[in-house]
């Protein structure tokens, strides 16, 4: 029965993640397209009020996803420097790529670990205990300190409540939940305020 419901799981993760791509690039090539008839829906009284709370939704998205890439290169500069110091071989190959898993909740911090680990292994086990920590240590600070203060100014979601809003996200939806559930929240957020702006 765990077998299955595990197989269940992998199963529709695999479908999420393969159904993501295919939305994003239809929302790349045709997402003028998308938006005039979005408009259509609207009455034409409610199409300027609609326009600017979507452009302010696209907005803070946007600042979201900035600061998404400024702690991948956080990530990437201190595991670069981590690296350096122990003279671990390819530092600018492993940083890279550290910093590219740290896009993926939970997971990613220990995918990005293992190239690391495994290429200071080969020279000495101590080093790669060294690395381990060290790469663990620039985790808990990003995952508890950075995270939640940097996502929270960009999103102008306090700290906590980002904190908050992640675990629930896991509780609901797993990896996807995790990775959705911080733009949802500013999305919601968004709406909320401008038509609490404009219609009241």
């Amino acid at each position: 029965s765990n077998s299955v419901d595990i197989l269940i799981n992998v199963s529709g993760n695999l479908i999420s993640y393969a159904i993501c791509p295919v939305m994003i690039y239809y929302l790349l090539s045709e997402g003028e397209e998308i938006y005039e008839k979005l408009m259509l829906i609207f009455p034409l009284s409610k199409r300027k009020i609609t326009k600017r709370i979507i452009s302010d939704i696209d907005m803070v998205l946007s600042r979201y996803i900035a600061s998404q890439l400024l702690l991948c290169g956080i990530i990437g500069m201190l595991t670069f420097i981590l690296l350096i110091v122990l003279k671990v071989k390819f530092p600018i190959w492993i940083s890279f790529f550290n910093a590219l898993f740290n896009i993926i909740p939970y997971f990613g911090p220990i995918l990005g670990i293992i190239p690391a680990a495994v290429v200071a292994l080969i020279d000495s086990p101590i080093k790669c205990l060294w690395v381990v920590i060290g790469m663990f240590v620039i985790q808990q600070i990003e995952g508890n300190i950075l995270s939640p203060k940097i996502t929270g100014d960009s999103t102008e979601i306090h700290p906590f409540v980002i904190i908050i809003l992640l675990l629930i996200g896991d509780e609901l939806g797993g990896f996807v939940g995790m990775v959705l559930v911080i733009p949802v929240a500013v999305m919601i957020k968004v709406l909320y305020e401008d038509i609490n702006y404009y219609l009241f």
